[in-house]
């Protein structure tokens, strides 16, 4: 056995340093650092490893290179929240050792303590994981890792927990708790498969099946998580398996695609072949979630198209805004909707409504009597959508968010192609990346009387979720200069704006 220790006081210190020094000296970072999304202090945040919730606390593990900003030197990293929107970041909990990076996994709370390790009044964390070392070796087993402090400390049993007999390599082990079988259930990638496991003390795993055989996708499988969930409005409950990809929706950049189908405790098989993805952003990625009645879903607010080219200087890298998951029927099938946490309207400060069913046609600037916000915000917007076909109707409409210069973002749907975008081509005088310029969008055609749109702004960031939240598109937003205007546009037809309101955010 090999133990390690942390000691929360001395990084809590290293910690407030790290803040002073950061918050007294104008850089980037401060510029592009965000307020209402989870970034570490300083140094290289990817992808989070586990969230889990314990004695009134969330804990959100993490990918993180305690010594740069770019990727290297991978441990995870710790922080704890109360509510999911503000966090405490705590020292680093596993750190990489001699055999290699820490690299993407989860982490359970064993509370009726089923694997021995814990005791009838301390319920041990588990975490999953896999090294990835420059040894060459063939074969990638998944490890575990137990703390009985709350994350503060793990000890790691040498020896792994599931290995392949034919050498091939494992990534992501995701495990949960499952009702049916009474027993744990792991998903691990293979790179292009998913595979079953079954577990009744989490240290003993027995393989059960393969999900993904013959079934044609573009790049490599890794994290993934699986759930059931209930039908909204429905009796019906069905499983979602999520899977990030390689080759995603917006311009092969990776993505978190799911599947609807049913499980009978040995295998999953799929009801519905679309090809569907919880975002279509380029910057939503490596989801993990937390199970439960109404599951939330965490993701990585990057892509490796740019991940180490971001232009900050003191960190590279944050988590997108956590958000609850439902299934909705569309027809003969299911869309997963996500829609930001509920805890978030804690945070508004004040909200500003606009005038009322406005009809324009070109540009037309709102909340013009306002001062741009210097702080995150909600921006809700309501559109007529009973002529979007009609040929008065506009071809391309949406809303932008300009600087002084005149450089934009711009949060569109373009009628002929029935799709939303978010369109950073015009954001920055010089290009960090040519793939961050690349036009990202989702085809959905929604033929309600009305269009919701719901968009979360954040200092390095836009989300916007649609109709009913069933589209989501994410996207990093690095402007040279502060916005200073919001502005409407309807391109070859007119829009009917039915309502529209800004709420500003409290600073964490």
């Amino acid at each position: 056995m090999k133990k390690i220790y942390t000691n929360r006081i001395a990084g809590i210190i290293v910690l407030l340093l790290c803040f002073y020094s950061c918050h007294n000296k104008t850089t980037g970072e401060d510029k592009y650092r965000p307020h209402m999304h989870f970034s570490s202090g300083k140094n290289w945040t990817g992808e989070p490893s586990g969230l889990v919730y314990s004695d009134g606390e969330y804990h959100l593990f993490y990918l993180h290179n305690p010594s740069d900003a770019v990727l290297g030197n991978i441990g995870w990293g710790h922080a704890v929240s109360r509510d999911l929107v503000k966090w405490e970041e705590l020292p680093v909990a596993i750190p990489a050792d001699a055999l290699g990076q820490i690299y993407s996994g989860s982490v359970i709370v064993d509370s009726q303590n089923t694997s021995g390790l814990g005791s009838d009044t301390t319920s041990p964390f588990i975490a999953f994981f896999t090294y990835q070392n420059d040894k060459g070796n063939p074969d990638r087993p998944v490890y575990m890792a137990y703390s009985l402090d709350k994350g503060l400390s793990w000890t790691k049993p040498e020896a792994p927990i599931v290995k392949d007999n034919q050498y091939q390599q494992l990534y992501n082990p995701n495990v949960c708790w499952n009702e049916s079988l009474n027993k744990w259930l792991m998903t691990v990638s293979t790179g292009s498969t998913i595979r079953f496991y079954s577990s009744s003390d989490c240290r003993h795993w027995t393989y059960l099946s393969t999900f993904g055989e013959g079934l044609f996708s573009e790049g490599n499988w890794e994290s993934s998580s699986f759930f059931p969930l209930q039908v909204t409005d429905s009796g019906q409950t069905k499983w979602v398996l999520t899977v990030t990809m390689n080759g995603g929706p917006a311009d092969g950049a990776p993505g978190i695609r799911y599947f609807v189908g049913d499980f009978n405790g040995t295998r999953f098989k799929i009801t519905q072949t679309q090809e569907l993805w919880a975002d279509y952003g380029k910057d939503n990625c490596a989801g993990i979630t937390l199970p439960g009645k109404n599951p939330v879903l965490l993701s990585w607010m990057n892509s490796w198209d740019y991940a180490n080219l971001l232009p900050t200087q003191q960190g590279r890298g944050s988590l997108t805004f956590p958000r609850t998951l439902s299934l909705k029927a569309e027809g003969n099938y299911y869309i997963l909707a996500s829609r930001p946490v509920e805890a978030i309207d804690n945070y508004i400060r004040n909200t500003y409504f606009s005038e009322e069913k406005v009809k324009y046609t070109g540009e037309r600037k709102i909340f013009s009597d306002i001062p741009f916000p210097k702080e995150p915000f909600i921006l809700k917007l309501s559109f007529d959508n009973t002529n979007r076909r009609a040929i008065w109707g506009a071809r391309d409409y949406g809303i932008r968010f300009i600087t002084k210069s005149g450089k934009r973002i711009s949060i569109g749907y373009q009628t002929e192609l029935n799709s939303f975008y978010i369109d950073r081509s015009q954001l920055r005088e010089q290009s960090f990346s040519e793939s961050f310029d690349r036009l990202a969008g989702a085809t959905y055609s929604h033929y309600g009387p009305t269009t919701d749109w719901y968009i979360l702004a954040d200092h390095n960031s836009v989300e916007l979720f649609a109709c009913e939240n069933r589209v989501a598109l994410t996207a990093l937003s690095f402007p040279e200069e502060p916005f200073v205007a919001f502005e409407l546009y309807s391109d070859k037809g007119n829009t009917t704006l039915l309502e529209a309101s800004l709420s500003l955010l409290k600073d964490k």
